[in-house]
């Protein structure tokens, strides 16, 4: 019985989450982190970036350390926030609340010599 239980609670979840409806489209991200001190022989990328309604979702696989997170419209910085990525986790940033445009997002590590990956994405 609990076995049928969960197997309808189940199949419930999973209709709801195939037919809700969230617009994402992925970021195109450019650069690289310096990430000569992590041994490996297949390189994931170490961060993908997927647009929302209303937020960027950054998605890193692994650790790549101390971040600054900077949000531009032009010369103008709209977002700055700092983040230490010590493993494989997810972060937003809230986009809700900008006026249309095009935006620049930046992730720069923050170790000398550190890397630096950014994207275009654009609200409507």
């Amino acid at each position: 019985m609990k076995l049928k239980s969960f197997l309808f609670l189940s199949l419930i979840c999973l209709f709801a989450a195939v037919n809700s409806k969230v617009n994402s489209k992925a970021v195109e991200l450019n650069g690289e982190f310096d990430e000569s001190l992590i041994p490996r022989s297949v390189v994931p990328p170490a961060v993908t970036a997927i647009q929302t309604d209303n937020a960027v979702v950054l998605t890193f696989n692994r650790a790549v350390g101390n971040l600054k997170i900077t949000v531009n419209e032009g010369s103008d910085v709209v977002y700055t926030t700092t983040l230490n990525v010590t493993g494989a986790t997810q972060f937003s940033v809230y986009t809700g609340d900008l006026e249309s445009g095009t935006y620049l997002l930046k992730l720069t590590q923050t170790a000398t010599g550190g890397g630096c990956v950014y994207g275009e994405f654009s609200v409507e």
